[in-house]
């Protein structure tokens, strides 16, 4: 790839609009061409995105959004905008998303944005990877050829030890493109590093930044990277915290934050995070790190009590079920031996149900009074 280039994309009206100049020059050519004509419908789409993408300025955002849908209803973009600066910025329910997809889906179900979009929320609520697996492939069926989707495939692929061919493959399609944003830089640089190519994960991820130096999602990922190619931690919170800075909502970096501060032994600071974590997002995720940290500290209590919560508001999920039942056996591992024996003990604990609950609830209440899931800002 060719690392002088700039290259900045924007959605408009179903198309897609790409400059290779740098960001302040589109900044003023955007600015002049809505000075001679304040309701051009395509140039408001591009400074709404300007705006959220690469100035965090999310409530200038919505007020664009607002005036574009005044001028033209039917606008796809700027509605998806809408879910991304409410996912991003966690202004909204992921119900509120949905409803705003289907709104997409009336206009033009032929869109491939739309889709996009909705693997964007699947992937952020975070608590079915197979759901997301199913949309991705169903998603390259529908546009075999999109750049979005496959490299959205190849990262997800790259998680899996068994895929690094495949994602070697797809990502060499795209060492000579002159065509990938901050997004789509940052994410083949995440699926380098799952596969162990630190020189070309971190060439990626400053190009990313390069492009986009407001990109909380990019220095969380050069933190990770940092701390899991390079070993150095004092680097990763160092990214981190300049992402939290420019976005306190983001709880990748707050779940990043506290795997190293989990790693370098400041205890206090982990739990703080992943409350906060917990706080911004409630997910069965959030619950079971608050259950492993627990438990590693020795505190048995707040363990139990983060996995009754954890049972309590997702039944269905088979870890969370998993942990209960561990730890009223004090049979509590971080590791599972293997996925059979996973699946028998969840089956087992699923039919164990909530029902049990509220005979331990008043134990678990008082052990731990001082200790809320929620803390304040």
């Amino acid at each position: 790839m060719n690392f002088e280039n700039y290259t900045y994309i924007f959605y408009v009206n179903t198309q897609i609009r790409i400059y290779h100049k740098p960001l302040k020059e589109i900044e003023e050519e955007v600015k002049t061409a809505l000075l001679e004509n304040p309701r051009d419908v395509e140039h408001l789409i591009i400074f709404d995105q300007l705006l959220f993408k690469y100035y965090l300025d999310y409530t200038a955002a919505i007020k664009i959004i607002k005036q574009v849908l005044q001028i033209q209803a039917d606008c796809i973009d700027v509605r998806l905008d809408l879910i991304q600066i409410i996912i991003d910025f966690k202004l909204s329910s992921y119900e509120n998303c949905f409803q705003l997809l289907e709104e997409c889906m009336s206009i033009d179900a032929s869109y491939w944005r739309i889709y996009f979009t909705k693997l964007r929320i699947l992937d952020n609520i975070g608590d079915d990877d197979e759901k997301v697996l199913k949309e991705v492939n169903k998603c390259l069926k529908l546009y075999p050829q999109n750049k979005y989707f496959i490299i959205y495939n190849a990262q997800i692929l790259s998680e899996q030890t068994d895929q690094k061919e495949e994602v070697q493959s797809l990502l060499d399609k795209y060492k000579e493109s002159t065509e990938l944003d901050f997004d789509l830089l940052r994410r083949i640089s995440y699926a380098y590093g799952n596969l162990k190519q630190g020189k070309e994960a971190i060439q990626y991820i400053k190009q990313a930044i390069k492009f986009n130096q407001n990109s909380y999602i990019a220095y969380n990922e050069f933190g990770y990277l940092e701390r899991v190619i390079n070993n150095n931690n004092q680097k990763c919170l160092e990214y981190c915290l300049i992402s939290l800075k420019l976005n306190p909502r983001y709880t990748f970096t707050l779940n990043n934050l506290a795997a190293t501060f989990k790693i370098i032994k400041k205890d206090q600071e982990c739990i703080k995070c992943q409350k906060k974590a917990l706080q911004l997002k409630s997910n069965p995720f959030a619950y079971h790190q608050l259950v492993y940290d627990f438990y590693e500290m020795q505190s048995k209590d707040l363990a139990k009590y983060y996995s009754y919560k954890s049972v309590q508001k997702f039944q269905s999920d088979k870890q969370s079920n998993y942990l209960l039942q561990k730890i009223n056996r004090k049979q509590f591992s971080d590791t599972i031996q293997d996925y059979e024996q996973q699946e028998l003990q969840s089956i087992k604990c699923l039919n164990f149900g909530v029902e049990n609950l509220e005979q331990e609830e008043e134990y678990v209440e008082t052990s731990i009074t001082q200790n809320e899931v929620y803390e304040e800002n």
